[in-house]
């Protein structure tokens, strides 16, 4: 699995599921495969520090996984790319379309 920090355009064939994942729960984990059943490869793509900590660190919710767990079972689960991107003040204020872009 490659884990990558900044974004880049994924392979063709590549479905990316995007969201903060902590944990990696079985609703998480549907999600994945439902992604593996439209296209070959998967592609996670999350954020560290954890939204919440930047944006309303009074309410963050404690952390079930760090970046390095979160990266052992993301392969464990067949995650072909792992985007953790630095979460920061100047990446929320991104607009959607850019952001998808």
């Amino acid at each position: 699995m490659q884990v990558l920090r900044q974004p880049v355009p994924p392979p063709a064939g590549t479905a990316a599921c995007i969201g903060a994942f902590d944990g990696l729960h079985l609703g998480h984990q549907a999600l994945l495969e439902h992604a593996r059943a439209l296209q070959p490869r998967v592609a996670l793509v999350t954020f560290d520090p954890h939204p919440a900590r930047v944006l309303a660190p009074e309410r963050a919710p404690p952390l079930l996984q760090s970046p390095g767990q979160r990266a052992r079972v993301s392969a464990a689960l067949g995650v072909d790319s792992l985007v953790l991107l630095p979460f920061d003040r100047e990446l929320a204020a991104t607009s959607p379309a850019s952001f998808a872009e």
